[in-house]
Formats: C-alpha cells, structure tokens, sequence
C-alpha cells in the first residue's frame, strides 16, 4: 500500500471504521477539585506496522507502540477527527462525542480565564466531561 492511497479518506475512514477506536482516558493528574480530565485518545490497532509507518506519515502524528498499534492523542486526535469524520459509519458517533469533548475543553473555565494551566474547571463542566466519558463508553461497549 502506498501513502497517496491512504490520502483517501474515504478508504481510510472504513479502515478506521473497522479497526479503530475512540475514548475519553482519564489523566494520570489529579486537580486540587480532586478531578482527573479526560483526554480524547484515538488509537488504531494493526499487526502490519508498515501500515502503521504509513498513517503516522500521512496524519503527521501519532505514536507507534510495541503492541501494535498507532495512538493519536488532544489535538492530534482531533485533526484526525475532523477529517475522516464526514465519511465515518460504525464510529461516527464516537468521533462526534470526541470532537464534543475538545469543545467542551475550549471553552472558558472558571473566573472567565481561558484555557491557561492551573486553572480549576467548574463542577458542571466536570459533570459534562464525565457524562461524554459514560457514554463513549457505552457505545463503545456495543462495538
């Protein structure tokens, strides 16, 4: 397989529909609220690891590990969200809920501050982050 055709997102949106996966993980960190944050992580799993080399060339990110499988993570993750996201199926709703969470992220935090470090995120927000976790979780319990 060569890069130009993983240019087609359409090929690879059914390949992702097929052996990808979306989900909120929550962090190693945890705030002074007593909250660990969710982050968007979008990982794909495949024994060919040139397949591998050839995403990771093609999305410009990406981390390959050992049990093959490529991770993209935040911002990556959402790059390559938003581009396969209008020809998506099977995960199509999961990519939403994932691109609603990096929304939820960019808005402003608590005291009208944006999105600088250290700042606490309101409990409500908390909330929504939590409820996009349980059900990414659900649906990808279905899967």
């Amino acid at each position: 397989m060569q890069v130009s055709q993983l240019f087609n997102l359409k090929w690879f949106a059914g390949f992702f529909d097929g052996e990808g996966s979306v989900t909120l993980a929550l962090g190693r960190y945890i705030n002074k609220q007593g909250f660990r944050n969710p982050r968007l992580l979008v990982r794909i799993s495949q024994n060919n690891t040139r397949i591998l080399g050839l995403i990771k060339r093609r999305f410009k990110g990406g981390y390959i590990s050992p049990d093959k499988h490529i991770s993209f993570e935040y911002g990556n993750a959402e790059r390559l969200l938003r581009k396969i996201l209008p020809h998506l199926v099977v995960k199509k709703k999961a990519a939403e809920l994932g691109l609603k969470h990096r929304e939820l992220l960019n808005q402003k935090r608590v005291g009208g501050k944006g999105a600088g470090k250290g700042t606490p995120y309101s409990k409500a927000w908390q909330r929504k982050q939590m409820n996009l976790r349980k059900k990414l979780m659900r649906l990808n319990a279905k899967d």
